[in-house]
């Protein structure tokens, strides 16, 4: 599809009446016209929705004491993390984690608590790993967010659905 930026530029190098002037003011506004639905589609649906919102009531069970160790998928979409939000403006020590054999760097000292944060789909990873035996369940938690998934129909918007990702939230011993 052409870019509406260039379709712009363009149309302003000509003169008001010339012909590529005109061929331009039809293309452009065959193009915004074609943009309608997408806009009437989208314009109040926010992917991630209560994100933000879900991420503080997690927040909540931890301390400025503590580690809190994320698993990328812990909102069931590895584009939409919590680890930020969870550090910047809830001020936890929080950190995405990706490799149990990671803790062996960190020192752990300096920390009350260690917590991991993982989706069930992983939580068997983290269990085989090393850490295996010094998990302890700590609650559970759930996490319903807005996504768009990708339509199996040709030419058709991808398909607005609410996620929930249920996970443990696991104590790591010292």
């Amino acid at each position: 599809m052409l870019d509406f930026t260039f379709l712009v530029s363009e149309f302003l190098k000509f003169k008001k009446d010339s012909k590529k002037a005109i061929y331009y003011k039809v293309v452009l506004i065959i193009v915004i016209i074609s943009n309608i639905p997408a806009l009437i589609y989208f314009f109040t649906y926010i992917p991630g929705k209560n994100l933000l919102k879900e991420t503080e009531k997690i927040s909540y069970n931890f301390t400025e004491n503590d580690l809190v160790l994320i698993d990328q998928k812990v909102s069931g979409d590895s584009q939409q993390m919590i680890g930020a939000p969870m550090n910047f403006l809830f001020e936890k020590n929080a950190v995405y984690f990706f490799n149990p054999d990671d803790l062996k760097q960190i020192d752990t000292k300096k920390y009350d608590k260690i917590y991991l944060i993982s989706p069930e789909n992983n939580i068997e990873y983290y269990q085989k790993s090393f850490l295996g035996n010094r998990l302890v369940p700590f609650y559970n938690y759930s996490i319903q967010i807005n996504t768009l998934t990708e339509s199996s129909e040709n030419f058709s918007f991808p398909k607005k659905e609410k996620s929930i990702t249920t996970g443990i939230v696991f104590e790591i011993r010292k």
